[in-house]
């Protein structure tokens, strides 16, 4: 196991004791070597108050950077919105924001995606289960296959959402994975969906992208708002 930060932090033994100090902000244990010992951590209250930590096989990844407020928060807001508003009219499941965690030991994974879809039909089914943490009836983690997951890429999360996290999600079982990027003058939105052996991409017709699990095509545009800020709609049919 190795960390890995946004400012690429080397490899360290996991077998000494102490901590690792990243950015002089956040400390992580060095006897953190495996998924479960991770899962530990992030329940305790040692856990960092900020900072978005994954598990993703055999890298601990580590992004201290601020979220930024026209390319990625603006962008959240809408899509959870939207999906939260569909979600709730049709009686589908519920939707989480941010630092609601979920875990998939088959996939050796523990992240905090940016959306979380989770169908009623999967909690019923046992497909996401829920954790509890020390309070009676309180629920600080899920554990299974999410039915639709959505990661808005920022600089310093480009490689963990194109590179490392679709292959632990589809091995995971999740069904749709969802990904945005607002930073370019292009506005990027796809729809994955899951093909025989890894996610496929859905294709876009008449300017928008089918999602199989909210049965609606989506089309994500950008403009201006009066103030001449960046506004975006999730428009679907």
């Amino acid at each position: 196991m190795f960390v890995k930060s946004v400012s690429r932090i080397a490899k360290h033994e996991t077998r000494l004791h102490g901590s690792i100090r990243i950015n002089g902000t956040a400390s992580v244990p060095i006897g953190i070597h495996d998924l479960q010992s991770f899962r530990e951590w992030a329940r305790s209250d040692d856990y960092p108050e900020r900072g978005d930590f994954c598990w993703l096989g055999n890298i601990f990844w580590v992004d201290l950077s601020m979220e930024e407020a026209f390319t990625h928060g603006a962008v959240k807001t809408e899509l959870v919105t939207v999906i939260n508003s569909i979600c709730k009219a049709k009686d589908l499941g519920k939707v989480f924001v941010d630092a609601m965690r979920v875990s998939n030991p088959d996939a050796n994974l523990s992240c905090e995606p940016d959306v979380m879809l989770v169908l009623y039909e999967s909690f019923a089914s046992g497909a996401v289960r829920q954790i509890e943490g020390s309070k009676p009836g309180s629920v600080i983690e899920f554990e299974g296959a999410p039915d639709l997951i959505v990661e808005i890429i920022s600089d310093s999360s480009e490689e963990k959402d194109l590179e490392l996290l679709p292959e632990r999600l589809f091995t995971a079982g999740v069904k749709e994975y969802w990904v945005v990027d607002a930073r370019a003058e292009k506005l990027l939105f796809e729809i994955y969906r899951r093909g025989p052996k890894s996610f496929v991409k859905s294709p876009m017709r008449s300017g928008r992208v089918r999602s199989q699990v909210l049965g609606y095509a989506f089309k994500l545009t950008r403009g201006l708002d009066r103030g001449g800020l960046p506004t975006y709609e999730l428009a679907y049919s």
